[in-house]
C-alpha cells in the first residue's frame, strides 16, 4: 500500500533536529503552516501492511516513522520505487537540510511535472 506523508513531520519534539531546523527560522504561524502543507512537502512512502485481525484494510504509518530525523527519513526515501520519492535521499544542492528553502524548491518541481503530464495529456 502506499501512503502521502509529511517529510516536515506536523509535531515536532523539543531538542530533536526538527525544531532546530524549523524554530530558528523567524516566520508567522500561518507561513509555517502553509509550508507543512503543501505539496512540496510531501512523499509516497510505502505503509506497513496492518496487523493480523485488524479491521483496516491497507497499511498503516508508525508514528516512529513519523518523527524521524530528516537523516533517517531521507535513508528511507531511497529505498522508494517512486522517483520523486527517492530522490529525497540524494543531496540537495546548496542546503542539507530540508527546511522551508527546499520545501519551495520541491513546490516547484512537484508543480512542474503536474504541468507538463497535464499538457502531455491534452496532446493525446
Amino acid at each position: 500500500a502506499t501512503a502521502a506523508e509529511l517529510i516536515l513531520p506536523e509535531k515536532i519534539s523539543k531538542g530533536s533536529d526538527w525544531e532546530r531546523i524549523w524554530h530558528e527560522v523567524d516566520r508567522s504561524q500561518e507561513e509555517n503552516d502553509q509550508q507543512l502543507y503543501c505539496i512540496g512537502n510531501m512523499a509516497l512512502v510505502s505503509t506497513q501492511p496492518t496487523g493480523k485481525g485488524s479491521a483496516k484494510k491497507g497499511g498503516k504509518k508508525t508514528k516512529k516513522a513519523d518523527a524521524a530525523s530528516w537523516e533517517n527519513k531521507k535513508q528511507s526515501y531511497a529505498k522508494e520505487p517512486w522517483p520523486l520519492t527517492f530522490q529525497l535521499g540524494e543531496p540537495l544542492g546548496e542546503s542539507s537540510e530540508w527546511d522551508g528553502g527546499a520545501i519551495s524548491d520541491r513546490q516547484i518541481q512537484v508543480l512542474d511535472l503536474v504541468g507538463h503530464a497535464m499538457l502531455s495529456s491534452k496532446d493525446d
